[in-house]
């Protein structure tokens, strides 16, 4: 009997050109003898009756507006139904959230610059005291660096804490914005919701908490490794000009022999440790010391398929030493290989 993989669509614009994983996953298992597919809907109310005799789900979200959806849906599918879904519902829950990322990086000891949550105005001003500076400060979720941004000293970070208590921020450029400013922001928003504009292409306000990492200085570039299964592919992010962030400069390079080892076996490891065999490592150095800065699901794949070739972790499953093979890349078709391999076969 064929077992049923149940696929939800997804269709979006990259700064690369149009991206379908679930277009090449249908294509991919038409010809299959042992795997039959089943286009469902997520937004349907008939969605989980859609699900109870398949084998599998996937989905592969790169709209953040679903991701609120990804994080409800995954883990009731994984607990309620038992069966395997893409992402599974663990990395489901880690999209977009820096402060969970953080507090599992602590848990797991694995490497990344030290991390503050304040989630209490009086506490957060009370640290700001302490604080060294420069320091990083971050919205939970966010991409292309919109939610980062560095304050100087402490009244810059005040005036962040005070923002993300009061009116909250919609991106880091508010920074320099006044209370009163931030707040009429936010009443003209409610008002153009009222209105029946969109609220769908703006970004969310970030309130109620506060969140601080330790600034790693000397990274011209991080380094982007995408973990698939037994398979890493990596490349250089560099900075954007008079800047600290790497994220969406669009300043690429894919030659493997600059990335270093240590990169890599700290992906395969954040991987194996966090039981992710699915994700994005951003990775920092601090001095010689390979660090992690944070996690990704929704990456861009025309960036990973401009890769030249993988690292494969070896049969031990060993993090050291890793084997480079030159080859051409689709990282849809590599995923959905390393899907079907790790819970299907």
């Amino acid at each position: 009997m064929k077992k049923i993989v149940a696929i939800h669509p997804d269709k979006v614009e990259t700064d690369g050109g149009f991206q379908s994983f679930s277009m090449k996953w249908l294509d991919a298992l038409s010809s299959s003898s042992s795997i039959e597919t089943r286009e469902v809907n997520v937004f349907s109310p008939d969605f989980v009756a859609d699900l109870r005799d398949a084998d599998a789900f996937m989905w592969r979200t790169s709209n953040p507006g679903h991701f609120e959806t990804l994080r409800r849906i995954m883990p009731a599918i994984n607990r309620g139904l038992a069966i395997p879904t893409f992402p599974p519902s663990n990395l489901a829950l880690l999209v977009h959230d820096k402060i969970a990322q953080s507090y599992l990086f602590q848990t797991h000891n694995l490497p990344f610059p030290k991390t503050e949550a304040f989630f209490n105005y009086d506490l957060a001003m009370e640290h700001i005291e302490t604080h060294t500076y420069p320091k990083v400060v971050k919205f939970i979720g966010g991409s292309s660096s919109d939610g980062v941004g560095l304050v100087r000293d402490r009244d810059e970070a005040a005036r962040y804490v005070r923002a993300m208590f009061g009116p909250g921020l919609q991106s880091m450029g508010e920074l320099n914005e006044t209370s009163f400013r931030l707040a009429l922001k936010k009443v003209r928003n409610g008002l153009q919701d009222i209105a029946g504009s969109s609220a769908a292409r703006r970004p969310k306000i970030q309130h109620g908490y506060a969140y601080f990492q330790d600034f790693i200085p000397d990274n011209t570039n991080d380094i982007r490794i995408t973990v698939i299964g037994q398979y890493a592919l990596g490349f250089r992010r560099f900075n954007r000009p008079d800047d600290f962030r790497a994220s969406g400069s669009g300043l690429l390079d894919w030659d493997p022999t600059k990335v270093p080892n240590s990169a890599v076996s700290l992906a395969f490891r954040v991987s194996k440790e966090l039981n992710l065999p699915f994700v994005a490592v951003d990775v920092l150095y601090d001095g010689n010391a390979a660090i992690i800065c944070e996690l990704n699901f929704a990456y861009r794949a025309w960036a990973v398929d401009r890769c030249p070739g993988y690292w494969l972790l070896n049969e031990d499953n060993d993090l050291d030493p890793l084997s480079w093979v030159d080859t051409q890349v689709d990282c849809a078709a590599l995923t959905l290989h390393e899907f079907i391999r790790i819970n299907l076969s």
